[in-house]
């Protein structure tokens, strides 16, 4: 994950959005680690990132399989796509889990 993080910042330096668009990723890649295929050995998630003028578009997919739920007895997990909707521009997820999901966000930028 510390990869992704390095390489996102690497490309938004300076930019007001870079926070934001690193907890995004955080929490995407996170869930990608935590309910997919990709939290076996030797899985990995991809991620793409796009810049266009204005706008900041990343996406986490996930190796699929079924999103196992993770039970937090703390009651501090559960929240992750809760901090990317309050984050992003906007956000969506796509596949079946079959083959893979794919969750991306945008986020404005100036």
């Amino acid at each position: 994950m510390s990869q992704a993080r390095c390489f996102l910042a690497s490309l938004l330096v300076g930019s007001p959005a870079v926070s934001d668009a690193l907890v995004c990723l955080s929490e995407l890649a996170t869930n990608a680690i935590q309910h997919s295929n990709s939290r076996r050995p030797g899985g990995t998630f991809t991620v793409r990132v796009s810049l266009h003028p204005g706008c900041l578009r990343v996406e986490v997919e996930d190796e699929g399989g079924p999103w196992l739920p993770r039970h937090h007895g703390d009651r501090q997990g559960g929240r992750g796509l809760q901090i990317v909707s309050a984050l992003a521009t906007g956000w969506h997820i796509s596949g079946d889990g079959t083959t893979g999901h794919a969750v991306c966000f945008h986020i404005n930028l100036p």
